[in-house]
């Protein structure tokens, strides 16, 4: 489902389609990295992305899909919270379903998950500061003091401000969502990144339009164009591959800095979402 979001945007063939989510199935570094380990992040987050995408035709499947891909595990509460507050084409009753839908697996389904979100900031604490990719652990490593959940409080309400502003559709949706569930992460691993898949593919998709339909006589243009591909290609690995980043305490780095480098996936990860978002691109809408 991961690997079917992703390509939704792409102008291909129903075949060659197929063939490129089974590519992207079997080859993308996060969910191999989550296969790897048997992490349930990779099955929530194909149910979140199932419903993410789902929800305007329909609302209660969607609305099921988020509920069990919360508690699989509890990293995507943020989709949720920019999916409750955007401001959206689609009507509000289909929201308010699959809203409700949403709120009623989670409760039945409370009485027998494996972890709650409360656990998981708990055992962050596990983590030294050096250990840790992300906002959290840059701010530990600085030797500042940071809270799990306070991160998770102001990630959540940044990204539901800025849902607000802007009209939003279904991709729109999914990139705010799942953005902002990685960013709100105390720890982020490879695994983790499977959520940002589609924006992954969206964003080198949206850099490689650019530079196609970029003038031949315009030199300055198809430069432009090519850096901004090559940049997001760059992006694309910083984001497939964060763990590296929790292991420069074995270079004699200065916590501070390491604390700084620390946040070049997440700045990585960000940049991509604003490829997809910003202004200027124009891409086809993922609809199926």
């Amino acid at each position: 489902m991961c690997a079917w979001v992703a390509t939704a945007r792409l102008a291909l063939a129903p075949s060659t389609r197929l063939a490129a989510t089974i590519v992207i199935a079997v080859a993308a570094p996060p969910i191999l990295a989550g296969l790897a380990v048997g992490n349930p992040s990779v099955g929530s987050s194909g149910a979140t992305l199932a419903g993410l995408l789902l929800w305007p035709a329909s609302p209660l499947t969607a609305g099921v899909l988020l509920g069990v891909g919360l508690m699989a595990k509890p990293v995507t509460l943020p989709a949720l919270a920019v999916f409750a507050g955007m401001r959206s084409r689609d009507g509000s009753s289909a929201r308010f379903a699959a809203l409700l839908a949403a709120t009623a697996t989670v409760l039945v389904s409370l009485a027998i998950p494996p972890w709650t979100l409360r656990d998981m900031l708990a055992a962050n604490q596990a983590f030294g500061p050096c250990q840790a990719v992300g906002i959290d652990g840059a701010l530990r490593a600085m030797g500042a003091t940071s809270s799990p959940l306070m991160i998770l409080v102001v990630v959540t309400g940044i990204a539901v401000a800025y849902a607000r502003r802007r009209l939003m559709d279904t991709d729109d949706l999914i990139v705010v969502g799942t953005v902002a569930s990685i960013v709100a992460l105390p720890r982020i691993w490879s695994h983790s990144m499977t959520l940002v898949i589609p924006v992954v593919v969206w964003a080198l998709e949206v850099q490689l339009r650019r530079y196609r339909s970029a003038p031949p006589e315009q030199p300055n243009a198809r430069q432009k164009a090519l850096l901004g591909l090559v940049l997001t290609g760059l992006g694309a690995a910083l984001v497939c591959y964060p763990e590296q980043w929790a292991h420069l305490d074995e270079l004699g780095i200065q916590p501070v800095w390491r604390g700084v480098v620390s946040l070049v996936p997440v700045a990585a990860l960000l940049g991509l979402g604003w490829v997809v978002l910003g202004p200027g691109q124009s891409a086809p809408k993922a609809t199926s």
